[in-house]
């Protein structure tokens, strides 16, 4: 959660950009992790990515929601 403020705060990326690279780079690890899953090392560096990245982009769309739709 402290990455999610850090990268929606960020000028340059903002928060729909922070969606966006979120969930494309959650995709990259969780196919990567879809076909390297019998490699050890893999598993975890890949699986520990792609939940990093998913919870990034829920938080950001948690917040994002909030002010979208304030009532």
């Amino acid at each position: 959660y402290i990455a999610t403020g850090f990268f929606m705060e960020l000028v340059i990326l903002g928060r729909k950009r922070t969606i966006g690279f979120g969930a494309l780079l959650s995709s990259i690890f969780g196919l990567t992790y879809f076909f390297l899953r019998n490699v050890e090392v893999a598993n975890f560096i890949f699986l520990f990515g792609f939940r990093f990245f998913v919870t990034i982009v829920y938080s950001c769309m948690y917040t994002y929601s909030t002010e979208v739709y304030p009532t």
